[in-house]
């Protein structure tokens, strides 16, 4: 078949797609510089809840703190404090990940150094032959891998409990192994004394729980799955061994596109389906997809679903290698590929763009590459990454991980691994150079070139001192379905998503608890909004947990009322914690949303949604938190609550 005929059939919600201009190739001198190694970047701050500071010095050793927000990342020996009721998660450069609980100070070295506070650790498993990190409480250290656990320092007194893994606890006194349901305590000087824990207070709100945190699809990072079309029924899919990944980004001014080139190895002795899943980061627009076909790429098109499936099958019988693009949700596509042959390989090639935002000075991009807590990534034969900066190295100084190396006199950064399994993201920050401006409005001209349409970009985006601005008190209204649907399990997970939040306000925030069924009703407090102590929010639950479930769904008055509760208040929000299975009142999706947007008619109040069971309208929560110019999120059981409840509050 001529590659003319050939064909990758898409199908897509329209979407206007922001295309760079045509970029001029970078011209290589005589004899290259040697590379560099740049800032080093250890750590990223990936959700804050309330007041994270950074702390650094000047050069008279005088201390002072920046004030942080999620996605930050952190320098090499960095030092954190976190202040009365804050929270933060931490993304280590091994890939453990660090959650500090409010009045929490740690320092960001090799390993973690623990000055006061309590942190929870979530260490990988290390199959490359490395020792794991060794982290610091007081006069004691501590050794996890693969596991879970909480660390704690009080007045020079260290306790180390382990629930899952098995733990090297030191002391000046001696050294011993603490294991899962086991505790170890440290006074100042002496050797830790082990003793079995039968119930532990957990004080992460459900961190400790391992076991499913989301799956391990990397956004980013495409994943390949083998389906036996000619297996029986329920056979499970197989992921392919990614035989090489080639991520090549390119800088220009606020846009970056980044291209993800991989080849996927077929390992069985037989033709399999390959099902393709990748998501593009948070904030990206999809540009193309292509796939490899005799030598080829072959760019996708667009065309109607059933029209698309049809003309998939039809090829299949044909052996016409085709292949199905479908989008999943806004950020993730599904292809299905046939064939990927008997031990042989097949590429896939996927450009996405997205807007890079510069604030207080810096202009970061990341490359989503680790994937979620507690789980392990998919090992990459042979893996490589490039960002050409072209003239932005002039105006800006380079930060990147330790691993990558600044090139090209400071226009390329690059980063090379064979046997590679990620633990970390990329990151690089760019850091504004001492005299140089930035104009805040911009104008641009952007061309894709062939058939797209050109387009005028007008952005505005002045410096904002953050340090200049008090911390707004957050007031919120969470709104948990209390009505008879669904099962007991999926009830007790929205109020682990209720009590996460509620926890996760900061000092100074202000809250109230509705229960929503065929009627809503405010169960705490009798009047106004209560100050977001630890007494209020146990009794706020304590209320909740006596109301019980009952009745049908009015999901159009449930809002209204919600909204009139914190109508005037500065920074208002109300949050959803159900499936958005409405039984009463409006139940179609248009019809709700009409009534939201009047009813947000003049209201500074934003809606956020959490879903949560195993049926859930996801479409029309969507709908309504974009009404509402908040966000849907979803969770699938009560381990994941603390880490929603961090994006929500943060």
């Amino acid at each position: 078949m001529s590659s003319k005929k050939q064909k990758i059939v898409m199908f897509a919600a329209a979407a206007a797609l922001v295309g760079a201009g045509t970029w001029a190739a970078i011209v290589q001198p005589w004899k290259k510089p040697v590379p560099v190694a740049a800032a080093a970047i250890s750590a990223k701050l990936e959700l804050a809840a309330g007041e994270v500071l950074l702390e650094t010095t000047n050069g008279e050793g005088e201390g002072k703190a920046r004030r942080l927000l999620s996605g930050t990342p952190l320098p090499e020996g960095a030092t954190l404090r976190t202040g009365e009721g804050a929270r933060a998660l931490v993304r280590l450069h091994d890939g453990a990940r660090i959650y500090l609980d409010a009045k929490t100070r740690v320092e960001l070295r090799d390993g973690l150094v623990l000055h006061e506070g309590r942190v929870w650790l979530d260490a990988p498993g290390l199959d490359d032959g490395r020792e794991p990190a060794s982290h610091q409480l007081g006069t004691a250290t501590v050794a996890l891998s693969e596991g879970g656990a909480s660390l704690e320092l009080i007045d020079d007194r260290a306790r180390v409990y382990v629930a899952e893994g098995l733990a090297v606890v030191s002391g000046p006194g001696g050294r011993t192994e603490v294991g899962a349901g086991e505790q170890a305590v440290i006074a100042a000087g002496g050797a830790p004394e082990v003793q079995s824990v039968a119930f532990w207070d957990d004080w992460t709100g459900g961190m400790g729980d391992r076991s499913g945190l989301g799956s391990s699809i990397a956004s980013g990072s495409g994943s390949l799955y083998a389906v036996d079309r000619s297996a029986p029924p329920g056979s499970p899919a197989l992921p392919l061994q990614i035989q090489s990944q080639a991520v090549k980004v390119v800088m220009r001014d606020d846009v970056a596109e980044t291209q993800v080139d991989q080849r996927f190895f077929n390992p069985s002795g037989r033709d399999v389906e390959g099902y393709y899943w990748f998501t593009i980061p948070e904030g990206s627009q999809l540009v193309s997809f292509a796939l490899e076909t005799n030598g080829q790429l072959i760019e996708a098109e667009i065309v109607e679903r059933k029209q698309a499936a049809a003309t998939y099958e039809a090829a299949v019988q044909r052996a016409n290698d085709p292949a199905l693009l479908e989008w999943v949700d806004d950020r993730t596509v599904r292809a299905r590929i046939f064939p990927v042959p008997a031990l042989g390989v097949r590429r896939t090639v996927v450009r996405y763009q997205q807007l890079l935002t510069e604030a207080e000075g810096k202009l970061r991009y990341s490359y989503p590459l680790a994937g979620p807590m507690g789980k392990q990534t998919a090992s990459i034969e042979e893996f490589s990454l490039a960002v050409e900066l072209g003239n932005l190295h002039e105006r800006y100084a380079i930060a990147t991980l330790g691993e990558a190396r600044v090139e090209d006199d400071g226009k390329r950064v690059t980063m090379r691994r064979s046997g590679y399994t990620p633990r970390a993201d990329f990151q690089l920050e760019l850091t504004r150079k001492p005299g140089e401006e930035r104009d805040p409005l911009r104008l641009s001209m952007l061309d894709p070139g062939g058939d797209q349409a050109r387009y005028v970009m007008v952005r505005y985006s002045p410096d904002v001192a953050f340090e200049a601005i008090s911390m707004p008190r957050g007031e919120v209204v969470v709104v948990v379905d209390t009505s008879a649907a669904g099962d007991p399990a999926e009830y007790q997970t929205r109020l682990a998503v209720t009590e996460a939040l509620l926890r996760s306000l900061s000092e100074g925030d202000r809250f109230a608890v509705m229960s929503a069924d065929v009627r809503a009703e405010v169960l705490y407090p009798a009047e106004g909004l209560a100050d977001a102590g630890p007494a209020a929010v146990s009794d706020a639950l304590e209320r909740l947990a006596a109301h019980g479930t009952g009745g049908a769904t009015d999901l159009g008055s449930i809002f209204e009322l919600a909204l009139a509760h914190v109508h005037g208040l500065e920074q208002p929000a109300v949050v959803y914690v159900g499936d958005g299975m409405a039984t009463s009142g409006e139940r179609g999706g248009d019809a709700l949303a009409e009534r939201l947007r009047r009813s947000m008619t003049g209201s500074r109040a934003r809606l956020f949604t959490v879903g949560v069971g195993q049926e859930v309208d996801e479409r029309l929560l969507s709908a309504l938190a974009r009404v509402g110019g908040g966000t849907s999120l979803r969770v699938d059981g009560p381990e994941q609550a603390i880490v929603r409840a961090l994006e929500l509050s943060g």
